[in-house]
Protein backbone atom coordinates (compact mmCIF):
# COMPACT_ATOMS: atom_id res chain seq x y z
CA UNK A 1 0.00 0.00 0.00
CA UNK A 2 1.82 3.60 -1.07
CA UNK A 3 1.23 6.45 1.17
CA UNK A 4 -2.02 8.03 -0.20
CA UNK A 5 -3.17 5.11 0.23
CA UNK A 6 -2.52 4.88 3.53
CA UNK A 7 -3.85 8.61 3.63
CA UNK A 8 -7.35 7.05 2.53
CA UNK A 9 -7.57 4.63 4.83
CA UNK A 10 -10.28 4.51 7.76
CA UNK A 11 -7.99 4.19 10.08
CA UNK A 12 -5.95 7.13 9.19
CA UNK A 13 -8.97 9.34 9.17
CA UNK A 14 -10.01 8.36 12.23
CA UNK A 15 -6.24 9.29 13.88
CA UNK A 16 -6.27 12.60 12.14
CA UNK A 17 -9.60 14.00 13.72
CA UNK A 18 -8.46 12.71 16.95
CA UNK A 19 -5.42 15.12 16.43
CA UNK A 20 -7.01 18.11 15.34
CA UNK A 21 -9.26 17.95 18.21
CA UNK A 22 -6.79 17.55 20.85
CA UNK A 23 -4.90 20.63 19.10
CA UNK A 24 -8.30 22.21 19.03
CA UNK A 25 -8.05 22.96 15.63
CA UNK A 26 -5.25 25.02 15.48
CA UNK A 27 -2.04 25.46 13.68
CA UNK A 28 0.99 24.71 16.72
CA UNK A 29 3.02 27.05 14.75
CA UNK A 30 1.33 30.12 13.77
CA UNK A 31 -1.98 29.58 15.49
CA UNK A 32 -4.51 29.89 12.87
CA UNK A 33 -7.58 27.69 12.94
CA UNK A 34 -11.07 27.03 10.89
CA UNK A 35 -12.28 30.72 11.06
CA UNK A 36 -8.86 31.91 9.83
CA UNK A 37 -10.30 34.12 6.87
CA UNK A 38 -8.76 34.36 3.21
CA UNK A 39 -8.58 37.86 3.37
CA UNK A 40 -6.03 37.39 6.17
CA UNK A 41 -3.93 34.69 4.65
CA UNK A 42 -1.21 36.71 3.16
CA UNK A 43 -1.23 37.92 -0.72
CA UNK A 44 1.03 37.63 -2.96
CA UNK A 45 2.45 40.32 -4.86
CA UNK A 46 4.17 40.24 -8.45
CA UNK A 47 7.65 40.73 -8.00
CA UNK A 48 7.89 43.99 -9.90
CA UNK A 49 5.62 45.28 -6.90
CA UNK A 50 9.01 45.42 -5.12
CA UNK A 51 10.68 46.97 -8.51
CA UNK A 52 12.46 43.67 -8.98
CA UNK A 53 15.65 44.75 -11.21
CA UNK A 54 17.84 41.95 -12.71
CA UNK A 55 20.12 41.53 -10.16
CA UNK A 56 19.76 38.43 -8.42
CA UNK A 57 21.88 35.24 -6.97
CA UNK A 58 20.77 31.52 -6.25
CA UNK A 59 22.23 29.95 -2.83
CA UNK A 60 22.20 26.74 -1.48
CA UNK A 61 21.58 26.70 2.22
CA UNK A 62 23.31 24.73 4.44
CA UNK A 63 20.67 24.89 7.39
CA UNK A 64 17.52 24.56 5.12
CA UNK A 65 16.09 21.65 2.59
CA UNK A 66 15.57 24.02 -0.05
CA UNK A 67 17.04 26.83 -1.90
CA UNK A 68 17.28 30.20 -1.74
CA UNK A 69 17.46 33.59 -3.78
CA UNK A 70 19.06 36.66 -2.95
CA UNK A 71 17.04 39.58 -4.77
CA UNK A 72 18.88 42.58 -4.46
CA UNK A 73 16.30 45.87 -5.09
CA UNK A 74 16.33 48.95 -5.57
CA UNK A 75 15.72 50.21 -1.76
CA UNK A 76 16.41 47.13 -0.28
CA UNK A 77 18.09 43.21 -0.10
CA UNK A 78 15.26 40.70 0.35
CA UNK A 79 16.15 37.00 0.85
CA UNK A 80 13.64 33.98 -0.57
CA UNK A 81 12.94 30.47 0.06
CA UNK A 82 12.52 28.96 -3.59
CA UNK A 83 12.42 25.54 -5.30
CA UNK A 84 14.09 27.18 -8.33
CA UNK A 85 17.60 26.99 -9.06
CA UNK A 86 20.24 28.60 -11.83
CA UNK A 87 18.96 26.28 -14.31
CA UNK A 88 15.43 25.92 -13.58
CA UNK A 89 14.69 29.71 -13.44
CA UNK A 90 12.80 30.78 -16.66
CA UNK A 91 12.75 34.16 -17.18
CA UNK A 92 10.15 34.56 -19.59
CA UNK A 93 7.55 33.07 -16.87
CA UNK A 94 5.82 35.38 -14.67
CA UNK A 95 6.99 35.32 -10.87
CA UNK A 96 5.50 36.08 -7.36
CA UNK A 97 6.88 36.84 -4.01
CA UNK A 98 4.48 35.08 -1.37
CA UNK A 99 5.00 35.40 2.38
CA UNK A 100 3.21 33.88 5.36
CA UNK A 101 1.38 35.60 8.48
CA UNK A 102 0.52 34.13 11.92
CA UNK A 103 -0.80 35.23 15.03
CA UNK A 104 1.34 37.73 17.53
CA UNK A 105 0.88 35.87 19.99
CA UNK A 106 1.64 32.46 18.97
CA UNK A 107 4.01 32.85 16.47
CA UNK A 108 7.31 31.70 17.41
CA UNK A 109 10.85 30.76 16.50
CA UNK A 110 12.15 28.14 16.49
CA UNK A 111 9.57 25.07 15.87
CA UNK A 112 10.84 22.02 16.15
CA UNK A 113 8.51 19.78 13.76
CA UNK A 114 10.63 16.15 14.89
CA UNK A 115 11.05 14.32 17.56
CA UNK A 116 15.34 15.23 17.18
CA UNK A 117 16.88 17.87 18.88
CA UNK A 118 17.98 18.69 15.39
CA UNK A 119 16.77 22.49 14.70
CA UNK A 120 19.29 24.68 13.72
CA UNK A 121 18.49 28.55 13.68
CA UNK A 122 19.00 29.82 10.22
CA UNK A 123 19.13 32.96 8.89
CA UNK A 124 15.14 33.90 8.73
CA UNK A 125 15.09 34.08 12.50
CA UNK A 126 18.27 36.62 12.25
CA UNK A 127 16.86 39.83 13.41
CA UNK A 128 17.76 41.75 10.52
CA UNK A 129 16.90 39.51 7.69
CA UNK A 130 14.52 41.15 5.34
CA UNK A 131 13.59 43.73 8.16
CA UNK A 132 12.54 46.56 5.40
CA UNK A 133 10.13 44.19 3.57
CA UNK A 134 8.87 42.95 7.11
CA UNK A 135 7.94 46.71 7.78
CA UNK A 136 6.52 47.54 4.76
CA UNK A 137 4.01 44.51 4.55
CA UNK A 138 3.00 44.92 8.52
CA UNK A 139 1.04 47.72 7.02
CA UNK A 140 -0.70 45.62 4.51
CA UNK A 141 -2.24 43.49 7.47
CA UNK A 142 -5.20 45.44 8.86
CA UNK A 143 -5.83 42.92 11.92
CA UNK A 144 -3.12 43.60 14.05
CA UNK A 145 -3.79 40.56 15.83
CA UNK A 146 -1.61 39.03 12.91
CA UNK A 147 2.45 39.71 11.61
CA UNK A 148 4.53 38.68 8.97
CA UNK A 149 6.08 35.13 9.31
CA UNK A 150 10.16 35.96 9.25
CA UNK A 151 10.23 32.34 8.01
CA UNK A 152 7.69 32.78 5.08
CA UNK A 153 9.20 34.25 2.38
CA UNK A 154 9.41 32.50 -1.09
CA UNK A 155 10.22 33.57 -5.16
CA UNK A 156 8.56 31.31 -7.08
CA UNK A 157 6.59 30.96 -10.27
CA UNK A 158 2.75 33.07 -10.68
CA UNK A 159 1.33 29.07 -11.94
CA UNK A 160 2.45 27.99 -8.37
CA UNK A 161 1.28 30.48 -6.04
CA UNK A 162 -2.05 28.68 -4.77
CA UNK A 163 0.57 26.24 -2.91
CA UNK A 164 1.70 29.20 -1.24
CA UNK A 165 -1.75 30.85 0.43
CA UNK A 166 -2.62 30.28 3.44
CA UNK A 167 -6.06 28.32 4.22
CA UNK A 168 -8.39 26.75 6.59
CA UNK A 169 -7.64 23.43 5.63
CA UNK A 170 -5.50 21.86 8.75
CA UNK A 171 -3.03 18.95 8.08
CA UNK A 172 -1.65 16.47 10.92
CA UNK A 173 2.37 16.24 10.61
CA UNK A 174 4.27 13.12 11.37
CA UNK A 175 7.48 14.60 13.88
CA UNK A 176 8.81 11.10 12.61
CA UNK A 177 7.62 7.66 11.10
CA UNK A 178 8.45 4.28 12.49
CA UNK A 179 9.53 0.91 10.21
CA UNK A 180 6.79 -1.79 10.69
CA UNK A 181 4.21 0.45 12.48
CA UNK A 182 1.43 1.59 10.69
CA UNK A 183 0.87 5.68 10.10
CA UNK A 184 -2.06 6.06 12.63
CA UNK A 185 -0.64 3.90 14.95
CA UNK A 186 2.33 5.96 16.24
CA UNK A 187 1.79 7.91 19.63
CA UNK A 188 -0.03 10.57 20.00
CA UNK A 189 3.13 12.69 21.09
CA UNK A 190 4.56 11.95 17.60
CA UNK A 191 1.41 14.10 15.17
CA UNK A 192 0.98 17.88 15.49
CA UNK A 193 -1.69 19.91 13.65
CA UNK A 194 -0.49 22.35 11.14
CA UNK A 195 -1.59 24.81 8.63
CA UNK A 196 -0.74 23.57 5.10
CA UNK A 197 1.82 26.48 5.16
CA UNK A 198 3.35 26.13 8.25
CA UNK A 199 3.50 22.52 7.16
CA UNK A 200 5.76 23.48 4.06
CA UNK A 201 8.13 25.75 6.42
CA UNK A 202 8.47 22.59 8.46
CA UNK A 203 9.91 20.58 6.13
CA UNK A 204 12.02 22.85 4.75
CA UNK A 205 13.62 23.26 8.24
CA UNK A 206 14.08 19.95 9.30
CA UNK A 207 14.36 16.64 8.05
CA UNK A 208 11.96 14.30 9.59
CA UNK A 209 13.77 10.90 10.68
CA UNK A 210 12.52 7.39 10.43
CA UNK A 211 13.16 5.25 13.44
CA UNK A 212 13.76 0.78 12.61
CA UNK A 213 12.11 -1.73 14.47
CA UNK A 214 14.54 -1.15 17.46
CA UNK A 215 14.04 2.64 17.90
CA UNK A 216 17.44 3.07 16.07
CA UNK A 217 17.34 6.26 13.51
CA UNK A 218 17.40 4.37 10.10
CA UNK A 219 17.62 7.89 7.81
CA UNK A 220 16.24 10.91 7.60
CA UNK A 221 13.36 12.16 4.88
CA UNK A 222 14.34 14.34 3.06
CA UNK A 223 10.91 16.81 1.78
CA UNK A 224 10.33 16.56 -1.72
CA UNK A 225 11.46 19.56 -3.34
CA UNK A 226 7.69 20.16 -5.05
CA UNK A 227 5.35 19.90 -2.57
CA UNK A 228 7.95 20.62 0.44
CA UNK A 229 6.73 17.10 2.40
CA UNK A 230 3.07 18.13 2.47
CA UNK A 231 1.84 15.25 0.18
CA UNK A 232 -1.10 17.12 -1.87
CA UNK A 233 -2.25 20.25 -2.69
CA UNK A 234 -5.99 21.26 -1.99
CA UNK A 235 -6.38 23.22 -4.88
CA UNK A 236 -5.53 20.56 -7.22
CA UNK A 237 -7.93 18.14 -5.44
CA UNK A 238 -10.04 17.65 -8.81
CA UNK A 239 -6.66 15.44 -10.45
CA UNK A 240 -5.70 12.49 -8.54
CA UNK A 241 -6.63 13.78 -5.20
CA UNK A 242 -4.21 16.46 -5.31
CA UNK A 243 -1.57 14.14 -4.64
CA UNK A 244 1.83 15.79 -5.95
CA UNK A 245 2.54 14.10 -9.36
CA UNK A 246 6.62 14.35 -8.70
CA UNK A 247 6.54 12.28 -5.00
CA UNK A 248 3.32 10.56 -5.71
CA UNK A 249 1.45 11.67 -2.68
CA UNK A 250 4.54 10.56 -0.34
CA UNK A 251 5.40 13.64 0.26
CA UNK A 252 9.32 12.69 0.52
CA UNK A 253 12.54 12.47 -1.71
CA UNK A 254 13.35 9.05 -0.45
CA UNK A 255 11.08 6.43 -0.26
CA UNK A 256 10.40 3.91 3.04
CA UNK A 257 6.74 3.19 2.29
CA UNK A 258 5.14 1.56 -0.57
Amino acid sequence: MNYQELLATQEWKVKRQQILQRDNHQCKRCGIDNTFSPKQRGPLFESNYFELNPNYEFIKSDNLNVNLIILSLKTTTLICKTSLDKSSFDKSKEHVIAFNIGLKYKLNYNYNGTTLDTNIRNLFTNTLCNTTTIEKLTNTISDGNYVIDKEGFWFLEREREQEYLKTNSLQVHHKCYRKNIEIWAQDDSEYETLCNVCHRIVHENQKIPFYDSSGNLFSELIPCSRCGGQKYFKCYSHINGGACFKCGGYGFENKAFG
